[in-house]
């Protein structure tokens, strides 16, 4: 066999030779490998069996320690009692950890229920403690809420700007608060918001939420130096509505019956325009 090795040359004999050696590393490696993954198969068998048996002592130590311990059954209130008062109502102290880390991390117990949240709190413990529970609920304290005129702006003072800002009104209801503004001669009251063509519930809430009128900033009108064009351009009359007014006021200028002339402007249906005039 080795005699017909000399008839090749010596580029092939070379090429032989490494492919025989080859051949025999991976018969070697084919020996070794079983017994390799035999020792790996049984290290992590071993692991994994250490693994277990110190969890399955560290339930039973858990359970020999609840077992042990003397119980002692008394009215609790789950979101208040202290870790010594859970282990002498029976908890261990894997059940003890996870009630304090529940409560800690913002969590409430409303009912009693609630207690089979807790990992590791089995129906056992539940049952023996479940009549004893007695949840304290707090007083529910009604507040009213008072708006703070200092924290809202002034609806007879803000920008185009400031009206933009609210949620929801966009720019052509911000620009007809301010025209009806300017016609009205100043909000006297937020109400009158509603009379804002376009502007619906909702957007009356929230404009009422940011802004507040005041009386003082509305513009007055003083019958004595108005005519009948000038009184009508007002958004709340119209030309014959404009001329009733003055008629009337006419009427009891000189006597100064002031509350008969609002009465009777209420009358007429143009009570709305009785913030705004200067009879007298």
């Amino acid at each position: 066999m080795f005699d017909k090795l000399l008839l090749y040359t010596r580029s092939q004999q070379r090429g032989i030779i490494v492919l025989v050696g080859l051949i025999i590393i991976l018969l070697i490696v084919r020996g070794l490998l079983p017994s390799y993954f035999e020792f790996i198969y049984k290290k992590e068998v071993t692991e994994y069996e250490r693994y277990f048996i110190a969890l399955n002592d560290s339930l039973n130590d858990s359970l020999k320690e609840q077992r042990d311990r003397p119980l002692q059954l008394f009215s609790f209130d789950p979101n208040l009692i202290s870790k010594e008062d859970l282990m002498k109502l029976g908890f261990n102290s894997y059940q003890t950890k996870n009630l304090l880390s529940y409560r800690k991390a913002g969590g409430s117990f409303k009912k009693t229920t609630d207690l089979k949240k807790i990992y590791g709190v089995d129906s056992t413990l539940y049952n023996k403690i479940s009549p004893y529970v007695r949840i304290v609920q707090a007083p529910k304290v009604e507040t009213k809420f008072i708006p703070n005129k200092k924290s809202k702006l002034n609806i007879n003072k803000a920008t185009y700007s400031d009206l933009v800002k609210v949620n929801d009104l966009g720019s052509k209801l911000a620009s007809r608060i301010i025209n009806f503004r300017k016609a009205l001669g100043g909000f006297y009251d937020m109400k009158q918001i509603d009379e804002v063509y376009g502007i619906n519930k909702q957007l009356c809430v929230a404009i009422k939420v940011e802004f507040y009128a005041s009386q003082k900033d509305i513009r007055k009108i003083d019958l004595s130096e108005y005519n009948i064009t000038m009184l009508a351009k007002h958004a709340y009359l119209n030309r014959k509505q404009a001329e009733k007014v003055l008629k009337l006021y006419e009427k009891y200028k000189d006597s100064g019956e002031i509350s008969e002339f609002y009465k009777q402007l209420t009358g007429s249906g143009l009570g709305k325009i009785i913030p705004y005039i200067v009879a007298w």
